[in-house]
């Protein structure tokens, strides 16, 4: 069923668990003051540290571990609006891989079993 709340915004609304992104070109004011209400009637607070509007390229947002912004492309230099891995997933997506692979040091490749 559409309420059609992202259509007046001209916006794209993503959740997941208790994050939510309100992604739109409506102005931010017109936005948040759709959202507000919305999200009183379903009785989830707003986390006032944590909401912000923001214009995309211009700042960065983060969402879920992702950046969303200004990006370029490694071989034509061109820009555009995408997401990227935020710097600290990485970080832990490799910390990670170093703990599960910490045994391996030292052995010879054929001794370490691909299962």
């Amino acid at each position: 069923m559409t309420l059609g709340h992202a259509r007046r915004c001209d916006a794209e609304i993503v959740s997941y668990a208790d994050d939510l992104e309100v992604r739109g070109a409506a102005p931010s004011a017109a936005t948040r003051a759709t959202v507000e209400p919305m999200m009183v009637r379903l009785r989830l607070p707003l986390n006032a540290t944590k909401t912000r509007c923001g214009g995309v390229p211009a700042e960065r947002l983060e969402f879920l571990g992702q950046c969303v912004g200004r990006n370029y492309n490694p071989r034509t230099g061109i820009a555009y609006i995408g997401t990227r891995p935020h710097p600290a997933s990485v970080r832990n997506v490799c910390r990670n891989v170093g703990m599960l692979t910490e045994a391996w040091r030292g052995l010879p490749p054929e001794s370490i079993s691909n299962s």
